[in-house]
């Protein structure tokens, strides 16, 4: 299925245990004519990417159940599921944290102190995909 610019369609898979932030990531990419898929914790978003095998992941640091780093972790060990490109979208700030989600090969971290900046480098994903 082809999108509004005529690229095919793309899944993002949006991750957070908050409905405003999921509704952001998701109101995004559906405008530029990208199906999403939401999950509000770590483990039902690794139920989500085994399922639907995302084209990118948009998820959160601090969740319940399974937080992002541990999905991360787990993600990473899948072989088919460690090429989807990660961004972390999160307002976890921690040195120690966010040299431990680099390590562990994310695409982007975004920090979540302002919602036009998050836009703006969200937008900038749409190009890419």
């Amino acid at each position: 299925m082809l999108n509004n610019a005529g690229k095919k369609q793309k899944c993002v898979l949006a991750v957070d245990d908050t409905k405003l932030m999921r509704h952001l990531v998701s109101r995004i990419f559906i405008r530029g004519g990208h199906r999403v898929v939401e999950a509000e914790n770590g483990k039902l978003g690794l139920e989500k990417a085994i399922k639907e095998h995302p084209d990118l992941i948009v998820m959160d640091v601090n969740m319940p159940v399974l937080n992002g780093i541990q999905a991360l972790k787990i993600l990473r060990q899948n072989s088919q599921l460690n090429h989807i490109p990660v961004i972390m979208l999160t307002s976890e700030q921690d040195i120690a944290t966010v040299s431990e989600i680099l390590t562990l090969g994310i695409t982007d971290y975004i920090v979540k102190d302002n919602v036009a900046e998050i836009e703006n480098r969200l937008e900038n994903y749409l190009n890419l995909m």
